[in-house]
C-alpha cells in the first residue's frame, strides 16, 4: 500500500497561505482546516479517479491519512492500459503490489495498440504470465507493430483467431505477415467474414495464398449484402462450394437476398443455381415491402409463403404487398396483421384488412394504437370493430402523453385505466395528462408518480402532485433525483416534503458525477455524510479512513 503522510493543502489554499505566512505563520492548523473544509476529494474514490484518468487526484487520495481499500476491480488497470497511461499504471503498481492480473492487462494493451504499455509490462514484470489473446487481439485490431513485437519478444504466440479476425476485418498487412512468419493459419471464418464486411481484396488474397477456403456462409453473406459481383466470383472460383455434398445451393442464399431486397441477386440465383429458396424468401420480401421480389418469386418459384408474409407486410405498412398477397395468394394472414398495422399507425392497412379479410384483430390492436398516439385508428376500431380494448389502452396513451387519445377513450369507452396511467404520465412529464386524469378519473396514482417525476427531473409535475394529490412519495424521490443530479427538484423536496432521503442519495450523486449535488446533500443531511458510514462507490467511511 502507498505510505500515508500529512494531507496536502489544496493548491488554492497553499497559494494564499504562502502569501499570508507572515501574518499566519504560527497557525498552520488553520490552513489545514480551511483546506479540509474546501476539499471535495472525499467525494471521490480510487476507481472513479482512475476512470477519469485523474492522476493528481489519485496522488492526493494516496497522500491522505485514510487507509485505502485494496483494489479488487481489474477494470482500473485495464482502463489505464487501454489509454496507454504509463504514469497511472506505475501509480497502481505501487498502490496495490499484490494485484496479479497483469497478463490480462498486457492482453488489453495489445488489443488497443499500446505497444509502449506492452513493453513496459514486459520489462517491469519479467515473470508476467500472458496468453495467446495478446497477439490474437492485436491482429484483430490491425496493430501489426504489436504483433511483430510480441512475436519477437514473447513466447505465447497466437491461435488461428489472429488470422481469422485480421482477415475478417480486412487487415491485409497483418494477414500477410502472419502467413509469412507464423504457422497457426486460419479457418473458413477468415474468408467468410471478409465477404460479409466487403473486403474483396482480402477475399482474393486468401483464395490465392491460403487453402482453407470458405463455406456456404460466404455466399449467404454476399447475397445478404447484395454484392452480386462477389457472389458470382465465389460461384466461379471457390471449388469447394461445387464439390459433391457441398451447401453451395443452399436455399438460405436466395432467402437472404430476397429478405434484403436484392432483386438482381434473386434473379441470378434463380437462373444459375439449383438451391431455390424457402417460404422465408417471400415472407421476408413481403415484410420489407419489396413488391417486385414478391411478384418475381410468385411468378417464377414454387415455394410460396405463409401467413407471416401478409402479417409482416401489414406491420410495415406495405399496402401494395398486402393487396397483392390477398389477390394472388391463398395463404391469407392472421389477426396479428391488423394488430400490427394498428400498433404501427397504418390506418389504410387496417381499413383494407377490415374490409377485405375476415381474421379480425384482438384488443391489443386498440391498446397499441392508443399507446402510439394513433387517434384515427383508435376511432376507426371503436366505430367498426367489436374487439374493443382493455384498461391498458388509457394506461399506454397516458404514458405517451397522448391527451387526445386519453380523452377519447375516457368519453367513449368503459374499460377505464389503472393507477399506472397517472404514474406513467408523471414519470414522463406529461402534466396535462396528469391533470386530466386527476379531474376526470377516480383511479388516482401511487407514490411512484412523484418518485418517478422527481427522478426524471419533472419539477412542475412534482409540485403539482404535492399540491393536489395525497399519495406523497418515498425516499426514492430524493435518492433517484440525486442519481440524475436534479438539484432544483431536490431542493423542492427538501423544503416541502418530509420523506427525506436515504444514505444512497449521496453515494448515487457521486457515482452519477454530480459533485455539487453530493455536496448539497451532505450539508443538508449530515447523517448522510461519508462519516456516517454511507457508501461512496462501494467504500465505507471505515474503509476510507
Amino acid at each position: 500500500m502507498v505510505s500515508t503522510r500529512t494531507p496536502l493543502l489544496l493548491t488554492s489554499v497553499d497559494v494564499v497561505w504562502r502569501k499570508q505566512q507572515q501574518a499566519l505563520g504560527h497557525l498552520p492548523h488553520v490552513a489545514a482546516l480551511i483546506s479540509a473544509f474546501l476539499d471535495s476529494s472525499e467525494l471521490w474514490n480510487v476507481p472513479q479517479a482512475l476512470d477519469y484518468g485523474y492522476l493528481h487526484l489519485l496522488q492526493r487520495l494516496g497522500a491522505t491519512s485514510r487507509r485505502l481499500r485494496p483494489l479488487s476491480n481489474r477494470s482500473c488497470f485495464l482502463s489505464a492500459a487501454q489509454r496507454g497511461d504509463i504514469a497511472m499504471l506505475q501509480w497502481l503498481a505501487a498502490y496495490d503490489p499484490e494485484f496479479d492480473v497483469y497478463g490480462a492487462v498486457l492482453d488489453h494493451a495489445a488489443e488497443h495498440g499500446q505497444l509502449h504499455v506492452v513493453q513496459w509490462l514486459d520489462q517491469t514484470f519479467p515473470d508476467l504470465q500472458a496468453s495467446t489473446k495478446a497477439m490474437d487481439l492485436a491482429a484483430a485490431r490491425g496493430h501489426l507493430n504489436v504483433v511483430q513485437w510480441l512475436h519477437t519478444h514473447r513466447s505465447e504466440g497466437c491461435t488461428h483467431h489472429a488470422m481469422d479476425e485480421a482477415g475478417a476485418r480486412g487487415h491485409v498487412d497483418v494477414v500477410q505477415w502472419l502467413d509469412a512468419h507464423r504457422h497457426e493459419g486460419c479457418t473458413k471464418y477468415a474468408m467468410n467474414f471478409a465477404v460479409w464486411y466487403g473486403h474483396t481484396s482480402m477475399v482474393h488474397w486468401l483464395r490465392k495464398n491460403r487453402s482453407e477456403g470458405c463455406s456456404v456462409h460466404a455466399m449467404v453473406f454476399a447475397a445478404k449484402r447484395g454484392d452480386l459481383a462477389l457472389l458470382q466470383w465465389l460461384h466461379e472460383h471457390r471449388e469447394e462450394l461445387l464439390a459433391p455434398g457441398s451447401d453451395e445451393n443452399s436455399p438460405l442464399i436466395m432467402d437472404h437476398a430476397a429478405e434484403h431486397g436484392h432483386l438482381e441477386v434473386v434473379k441470378w440465383l434463380h437462373a444459375n443455381t439449383d438451391g431455390g429458396c424457402t417460404t422465408d424468401a417471400m415472407n421476408g420480401a413481403a415484410r420489407g415491402g419489396y413488391i417486385d421480389i414478391v411478384e418475381f418469386l410468385h411468378e417464377n418459384r414454387h415455394e410460396g409463403c405463409t401467413s407471416n408474409a401478409m402479417d409482416g407486410a401489414a406491420r410495415g405498412g406495405h399496402l401494395d404487398v398486402v393487396k397483392f398477397l390477398h389477390e394472388r395468394r391463398r395463404e391469407g394472414c392472421s389477426y396479428l396483421a391488423m394488430d400490427y398495422a394498428a400498433a404501427e399507425g397504418h390506418l389504410d392497412v387496417v381499413q383494407f384488412l377490415h374490409t377485405r379479410r375476415s381474421e379480425g384483430c384482438s384488443p391489443w390492436a386498440m391498446n397499441s394504437a392508443a399507446g402510439g398516439g394513433h387517434l384515427s385508428i383508435v376511432k376507426f376500431l371503436h366505430e367498426n370493430r367489436s374487439e374493443g380494448c382493455t384498461e391498458r389502452a388509457i394506461d399506454r396513451a397516458a404514458a405517451g402523453g397522448f391527451l387526445s387519445v386519453v380523452q377519447f377513450l375516457h368519453e367513449n369507452r368503459s374499460e377505464g385505466c389503472t393507477t399506472e396511467a397517472m404514474d406513467a404520465a408523471a414519470c414522463f412529464g406529461h402534466l396535462n395528462v396528469v391533470q386530466f386524469l386527476h379531474s376526470n378519473r377516480s383511479e388516482g396514482c401511487t407514490k411512484n408518480a412523484m418518485d418517478a417525476a422527481a427522478r426524471c427531473g419533472h419539477l412542475d409535475v412534482v409540485k403539482w402532485l404535492h399540491e393536489h394529490r395525497t399519495e406523497g412519495c418515498t425516499t426514492e424521490a430524493m435518492d433517484g433525483t440525486a442519481w440524475f443530479g436534479h438539484l432544483d427538484a431536490l431542493r423542492f423536496l427538501h423544503g416541502n416534503r418530509s420523506e427525506g432521503c436515504s444514505r444512497r442519495a449521496v453515494r448515487d450523486a457521486v457515482i452519477g458525477g454530480h459533485v455539487k449535488t453530493a455536496q448539497w446533500l451532505t450539508e443538508i443531511y449530515p447523517q448522510c455524510r461519508v462519516g456516517s458510514g454511507a457508501y461512496f462507490g462501494g467504500y465505507t467511511r471505515n474503509e476510507l479512513g
